[in-house]
This record gives C-alpha cells, structure tokens and sequence, in this order.
C-alpha cells in the first residue's frame, strides 16, 4: 500500500524531485445461505443446512499447484507440507450489489507447538475499516464433516470453531463451510479500496473466511481491527485452487493463474485458477478490463490490466508496464527471487496503490502522461511489497512499519538504480531532521515516537512515521553498517523468511548476524521496545 501523505501534504511529490488456499470459485446451481445471528459480543453462529459439501479433494496431491509456480520454485511447495490448502466454491452475481455465494473447504495443519481446542477465523469484511462496503455471513460449519456450532465476536470479524477433539502439534483437521460475501455497489472500504464496487470495478480483497494466525506466546490473533489507515489484514501463507463463475461479460483478474475454463448456458463463465503459496487471494471483476499488455523477465509474466474505455491512455499503459519490469528484475537481484510466473497490475479505482501476492491495484488517478513520475513511485512501491508482506509475511496491523517501512526504502534503491542517487532518501533524511528540530511540536508528534507502533497509535500520522520514519531507519542503518551490509541483511532476511512471517526481533537478529554486532541500542532509540510491555494474553 502506498501512502499519499507526500501527495497531499507536501509541496512536491517525492518522485518528481527525480525525473494454498485452495479456492474454488464456481457452483452451476443456485443456492441460498443461511444469514448468521449477529449482536452482542459472542453469537452462536446459526447452523441449518444439513447437507455436507462435496468438493472433491486430494489433500496430499499437491502437483495441482504447480501452474502457480515458476517451473523453477515448484519444489518449494512440497518444501511446505503444513501450508493450509483451501478450496471453495462460489459464484458471483450482481444484482443492485455484488453478491459471492461460496463453499469453502479447508486442510489445516497445527504448526504450534500447543495443543489446539480451536480454530480461528478472520471475517475481514466485517471489519470497521471494510464494513462500509460490504459483509461477509458464514454459516453450515463442519470439521471432518460433524456439525460445528461456531461463535462470532469482534465485532463480527473472529469465528471461533470449537474443534470437537484435541488438534496435536503437527496434526492435522478439515473444516468445511458456506459464506456469502455482500460488496456494496457504489461503495468502496475506507482501507484502501481493498473491498468495493464503483465505476462499474468490483474489487475482492479478503472477500472470503481467512484462518488467522496462531502465534507462539500470544495464541489466535483476535486484536480488533480499528484504524482504516492501514492495512486491515494479517495471514499466514496458503494454497489456492479456484473455480469461479461470473458473469460472462466480465474480465475477472485474479492473483492465480487460469488452468480451465468453461462456457455456461445461463450466460456465466467458470475459471478455474490455481496458486502458490501466497498471503491471499483476490480479484477483480469489471467489464472495463479487456487484453492485458504483457511483457516477461526473469520467468514472470507482467500483465498490465488498463481501463478499455475513454479513460485509457496507451502511454501510461506503456509506461506502467516498463516500471513494472524494471522494479521486478532489480529486486530479484537485490532479494530472493520471486516465484510465481505472473504479476498483475490493475488500474483500479483505489485512491493510491494497494498490494497483494502477484497482484497489485494502481490508482486510476495517477494513470496518465501527466503523472507518470509519481505512477512509477507507486509501482516500484507496490512491486517491493511482493518481498516485504507477500513472501516474507509481518503482522501489518501492530508493526505496519516492517513492511511499509522496507516497500518505501526500496523505493530509494530503485532511484539510485535508475538515476545514481534518491531524492526520496534526500527528502526523508530533510523530513527526519526537521522533526527532532521541531516540525514535530508544530504537528504535535514526539520526534522520537517508536516504529513499533498499531496503526491506530500512530493517528493521522501514520503515513509519516510507518512509511519515511520506518525508511530512515534503514538510511540510519545504511549510516551505521554501510549500504553493502544493509544491502546483504535485506538479503539474508528475504531467504531465511521465505513464506513465513518475520517480527521486529526477526529482523533484528538477522541484521546482528549480517553486521557482526549488537544493534540493540540502534533499535531501541527507533522501534522501541519488543514485544509491547504487558502484552495482554490471547485464547490458545
């Protein structure tokens, strides 16, 4: 995600200075779902349908999954054997709203070293930050296909599955259920357009039940999620295999790649789609859409998706598409390579950019002749994320800053890459010395305020202090270790937490072991303390 905080509150944008989830996503018969009772703190989730779903599914083959994968990188699938796998089943109709009836099947796996006595959903459309645009309902829960009576809390957005025995460390459970995902038209989520319907563009991020994260010390992640300036979202990996049914006058565009495809009498189309191992899935569905502009490095399929109306311009559709290239082949230089064989990116209704694995939104606002140095800082920003959030995972909602914070420096590496210095490190450099002389009492932000902040901590400030303070503490540690020990870190970390998810101390520890010292003081000054003193428990 890209903050706009330079493009609104600052003279010059920054740029111009310079010149297996599983998913199944298609039912041919029609179906109603069953609305869950909401109110209160805890609902019982309402259980009607007595029908189990049948989806047919192999769990152990995971050769389904190689499509989504560099024909280089699909060992690393079966280098994963606790991923969760989901598979679901949904359609896709519009009526005065988008609606996504779906099934969903799920394998996961206990990688703790707890016993479980439960399983934890996230519903991120019910969140603050999404509910605006749109709902998600669950109902018909099972595990290994016994009725489940699940309970909602937060504010509708965590679905506690009891289990109904003990899940041991390393074994493993099924869980099925329905949902129906309702995207508002003519709305778009106060998050960084991640769910809406406008200007005829339906855009599913977290569109669908996602199981959270089970963390060591602390549990099921079940932190509400309040702020709409960040993201609202936090997953561990998974695999994908999608059917989906649309309407056939629709583009959809996914961040998997398409092995099928089959025609309906009814007018629809079902695309079946799978994937590697990836933070989510999404999609967008739009008649605006038509052929992408293409182009490959390194194994990877760019696909650039334009506007196909009176909005399009041909330059920028060119020039989006070369940005994309060359921040793709730079950062497989400099971090691990990137494994999938396509990267999507969407001109899109967002106000800024937006990042998920092998997908990105592009503001539409940006997407012309006119503004093409500040559309670049976008796609190199969004490009980095694909590193920073897409394989190396962090908890973008309590330590937003490790993966805004490293997206916005390489965004200063693409520029000395391209131009042989960076008027973004120029510029942070200028903005952190005028906050510890004072500009911080003019906003009233404590100069010395933490990265290691929620998103809601930091307010209206969240833009200048996740993503440039974040960055000037790697441009301090580049002052400290030098850009070739920085440059190696970075390298190091992107390898060892390869599909995981990284924390503050993570990084941390890697960065000692690259530099041969004790940086403690050095974080302490800029994170500040970890993990946060008097850390409440959670639920295990």
């Amino acid at each position: 995600m890209k903050s706009l905080f330079w493009k609104r509150f600052w003279p010059v944008s920054v740029i111009a200075l310079s010149a297996a989830f599983t998913v199944i996503i298609a039912l041919p018969a029609r179906w109603s779902l069953n609305t869950p009772v909401h109110g209160g703190q805890l609902t019982e989730v309402a259980q009607v349908m007595p029908a189990a779903i049948q989806l047919d599914t192999n769990w152990d083959d995971r050769s389904l999954y190689e499509p989504g994968m560099q024909p280089a990188f699909t060992h690393e699938i079966e280098a994963l054997p606790a991923i969760t796998q989901y598979h679901i089943a949904a359609e896709l109709t519009l009526d005065q709203d988008a609606i996504v009836q779906g099934q969903q099947r799920l394998h996961y796996t206990n990688q703790s070293h707890d016993t479980l006595d439960r399983i934890v959903l996230r519903l991120y459309p019910n969140s603050p930050p999404l509910n605006n645009a749109g709902s998600l309902s669950v109902t018909n829960v099972r595990v290994r296909e016994q009725p489940i009576a699940p309970l909602l809390s937060v504010d509708d957005t965590v679905l506690t599955i009891p289990l109904p025995e003990p899940l041991a460390p390393g074994e493993a459970t099924t869980l099925s259920l329905n949902f129906e995902t309702r995207i508002k038209q003519g709305e778009i989520s106060r998050s960084f357009e991640r769910l809406g319907y406008v200007q005829e563009v339906i855009s599913g991020g977290s569109w669908y039940p996602a199981v959270s994260v089970y963390e060591a010390r602390r549990g099921w992640w079940i932190t509400p999620i309040i702020s709409g300036e960040g993201d609202p979202t936090y997953n561990e990996v998974g695999l994908y295999d999608v059917q989906f049914t649309v309407p056939a006058e629709l583009t959809l565009i996914t961040n998997g790649v398409f092995v099928n495809q089959v025609e309906h009498d009814d007018g629809t189309v079902t695309y079946r789609e799978v994937t590697g191992p990836v933070r989510s899935h999404v999609f967008v569905a739009s008649d605006r859409y038509g052929t992408p502009e293409t182009m490959a490095i390194d194994g990877v399929q760019i696909q650039v998706w334009p506007y196909q109306d009176a909005a399009r311009s041909p330059a920028a559709d060119e020039f989006a598409l070369q940005a994309t290239v060359d921040a793709l082949g730079l950062f497989n230089e400099r971090f691990t390579s990137y494994p999938y064989p396509e990267l999507d990116v969407v001109q899109h209704p967002t106000f800024t950019g937006l990042e998920f694995s092998g997908l990105i939104y592009i503001t539409e606002d940006e997407w012309n002749v006119e503004e093409l140095p500040y559309l670049e800082e976008i796609i190199v920003h969004e490009v980095g994320h694909q590193w920073f959030y897409g394989l190396v995972g962090n908890n973008q909602v309590e330590y937003p800053w490790l993966d805004e914070g490293l997206a916005t420096y390489v965004e200063i590496l693409y520029q000395r890459h391209r131009f042989g210095e960076s008027p973004l490190a120029s510029t942070i450099r200028a903005v952190s010395d005028q906050l510890d002389a004072g500009m911080a009492e003019a906003i009233g932000l404590d100069p010395g305020i933490p990265l290691n902040l929620a998103v809601a901590d930091y307010g209206e400030h969240y833009g200048l202090v996740a993503y440039y303070r974040g960055a000037a503490f790697l441009l301090a540690l580049e002052d400290t270790l030098g850009p070739e020990t920085v440059a190696a870190a970075l390298r190091a970390y992107t390898q060892q937490f390869r599909y995981k998810v990284a924390t503050v101390e993570d990084f941390q520890t890697v960065f000692e072991a690259v530099a041969e010292q004790d940086l403690t003081p050095l974080f302490q000054q800029w994170v500040g303390e970890y993990p946060p003193v008097d850390q409440p428990a959670r639920q295990s």
